[in-house]
């Protein structure tokens, strides 16, 4: 039977904001046949709240994978997964309550969260109101305090979890590394792939992101609805919606705020600068949803051109109830297509290689310094160049 280990790392330091983290959660599920100089790694990163140590991926998941391709599949609750723990009610949505609609509601006397929307709804539908103005957005607040760095702190996790079990089992066969991400975790697997360019054999990307989506990290001042919510109604036709906001230290505003996110936080983020890729033979695997549930299509097809200039690509748009499919089948079809069976031609990695990249984003610069003890040391610094170096 696979056996799966679990490790607590201590997470790469808030270069951006100087925040204070949490220990990162990182399982391992080897091949019940054990650990041998033919298995690789793959890292599997789901989107918000796909916990690593859920049931499905820790007794479906990983033990599939694992078993069936001879590899360490590995799961990570990076920074910011734990989103939407909860609805903060504040004055100003009240406020605008009463501002907008007349109605004033007393929250003490609320038991939870889904009577005070319920009665939201119900007074306004008498109202003929469907949808709330979207002035009165509530706050969504993020799990252990934490907030969304959109992908950047996420990837580094991703890469400190792959040198630190590269270092755990040095049996391991280097050429065999790769990562595959949902949602989300596809486009924190993307960033992981430009930030490190020489370590990954394959990146399987199921409708990810790829670039900076603003209405999550500064919703309350765009007034863009970062999520729609509905409450239905049994004698109503359709359903009540609302949208929310998220909690975020972010602005876009103030440039005088320590938070202020500034065009080369926006540029460090982005998978679609061709002067932020390298080629190599990393090959991609990108799969994207005909229905666009997160509208990011035209940016898909981009991305796909602008890796094609860099790397071998397959680009599949599939309708949801192919799309939908869960991990195992999903790896499946891109085992199906792996002539190299997960391996790339280079034994070294940007580990091993020592490698440092300068990936210059306008006024700052990114410089993620690779050790060939498996350590990452990211830091920022000014700058006026626009392109990559690497050492």
């Amino acid at each position: 039977m696979a056996e799966t280990a679990q490790f607590v790392l201590q997470p790469h330091q808030d270069i951006e904001l100087e925040r204070p983290r949490h220990d990162l959660e990182l399982f391992a599920t080897l091949p019940s046949s054990g650990v041998n100089e033919k298995t690789g790694l793959l890292l599997i990163l789901d989107d918000f709240s796909g916990f690593a140590n859920s049931v499905y991926q820790a007794q479906e998941v990983r033990p599939y994978l694992a078993d069936r391709y001879n590899l360490v599949v590995a799961g990570l609750n990076y920074f910011g997964i734990d989103r939407k723990r909860s609805i903060e009610i504040r004055n100003g949505f009240l406020q605008n309550l009463r501002r907008i609609y007349g109605i004033s509601l007393d929250t003490g006397n609320m038991t939870d969260q889904n009577q005070f929307f319920g009665e939201v709804a119900a007074q306004l539908a008498r109202k003929g109101v469907v949808m709330l103005d979207q002035r009165c957005q509530p706050v969504v607040m993020d799990g252990r305090g934490e907030y969304q760095s959109w992908g950047f702190l996420p990837a580094i996790d991703g890469l400190q979890s792959v040198g630190f079990l590269l270092g755990k089992y040095p049996q391991l066969d280097r050429q065999r590394v790769s990562v595959y991400g949902q949602g989300y975790g596809g486009y924190i697997a993307g960033l992981m792939a430009k930030f490190a360019p020489r370590t990954f054999a394959t990146v399987i990307d199921k409708d990810g992101f790829v670039k900076t989506e603003l209405k999550h990290v500064a919703t309350g001042e765009l007034l863009d609805p970062g999520e729609f919510m509905e409450i239905p109604f049994s004698d109503f036709p359709i359903p009540f919606r609302y949208s929310v906001m998220f909690e975020s230290p972010w602005t876009i505003e103030d440039e005088e705020n320590a938070g202020y996110f500034s065009d080369s936080h926006r540029k460090i983020r982005s998978l679609l600068l061709p002067e932020h890729h390298q080629a190599s033979d990393t090959r991609y695997y990108l799969f994207q949803g005909t229905d666009d549930r997160f509208g990011v299509a035209a940016a898909r097809d981009r991305y796909a051109t602008l890796l094609q200039k860099f790397h071998p690509v397959q680009y599949k748009k599939l309708p949801p109830v192919e799309l939908g499919t869960n991990h195992q089948e999903l790896f499946d079809q891109v085992a199906a297509a792996e002539t190299e069976n997960f391996c790339k031609a280079e034994a070294d990695n940007d580990f091993s290689l020592n490698r440092t990249y300068t990936l210059s984003c306008g006024e700052k610069s990114y410089v993620f310094a690779f050790r060939d003890d498996y350590s990452l040391q990211v830091s920022v610094k000014q700058s006026r160049r626009n392109k990559v170096k690497c050492e």
